[in-house]
């Protein structure tokens, strides 16, 4: 009897995990500030660029470090589509008031581990299954300190309609 449980056991951890997927997002680009990023995980993503339905939502996980130290930890989050811009509305803008990372950051190394949810909201645009560029948008975080800019990360994600 044991075993049967422990293989129905086995079979909710696998659906559950391939239900989740987690990413480590090997495609991003650094592009600005002092600071550093050890590594990007998204979930639900199974590969890159990552596609996100509408109406969801995504987890994300940065590991990051300041160069400078700050009792302050703020982000600025929106997505590049063709010559428009917009925020990414629902993430999280004070990391410290919503204890996203442990604050102060003592800075030079002083590696948090920042996890934040993106709601994938309806307003944001479907895009269709071209692969050209120009059908992705690119995802930008950058995260503020006492002393100003600190990283920066930009990644390329599609939206898709809830319905697919």
């Amino acid at each position: 009897m044991s075993s049967s449980l422990m293989l129905v056991a086995s079979f909710l951890l696998f659906a559950i995990s391939v239900s989740e997927s987690q990413l480590v997002i090997k495609k991003y680009e650094l592009c600005g500030g002092t600071g550093s990023v050890r590594y990007i995980k998204v979930t639900p993503c199974v590969e890159e660029p990552c596609e996100f339905k509408r109406n969801s939502k995504v987890h994300v996980e940065i590991e990051l470090a300041f160069e400078h130290p700050s009792e302050t930890a703020t982000l600025k989050s929106f997505a590049d589509l063709k010559a428009s811009n917009m925020t990414l509305v629902g993430v999280p803008t004070d990391f410290c008031k919503a204890k996203i990372v442990e604050c102060p950051i003592r800075g030079r190394g002083d590696y948090r581990v920042a996890k934040f949810i993106v709601p994938i909201k309806k307003l944001y645009t479907p895009l269709n299954d071209s692969d050209t560029l120009q059908n992705f948008y690119n995802a930008s975080f950058m995260g503020y300190g006492d002393a100003g800019w600190e990283i920066c990360v930009k990644l390329l994600i599609r939206v898709l309609d809830e319905m697919l």
